[in-house]
């Protein structure tokens, strides 16, 4: 039994506190962690999206200049060169 129980009250409120707070701290490392995830996918869906997009329009858009020269046909840009 300690000589002081006052200090070991304290000593016990300072280790639950400290198990709390660095409970809190992994949780927020916890879910940090999956924001970050979860943004960096979005973002990744972001930028699939614009690509995606950007290649349709370039596609369109060369296919109608190929179409205009006709050189849309099979062969026909190899027998324009």
């Amino acid at each position: 039994m300690p000589r002081n129980p006052g200090n070991f009250r304290r000593s016990v409120r300072r280790s639950i506190a400290f198990r709390v707070g660095m409970t809190a701290i992994l949780l927020g490392a916890v879910f940090a962690g999956i924001t970050a995830v979860t943004e960096r996918q979005r973002m990744e869906e972001g930028v699939v999206a614009l690509a995606r997009a950007t290649a349709a329009h370039w596609n369109v858009t060369v296919r109608d200049q190929l179409d205009q020269f006709g050189l849309l046909k099979p062969g026909a840009l190899q027998d324009s060169l």
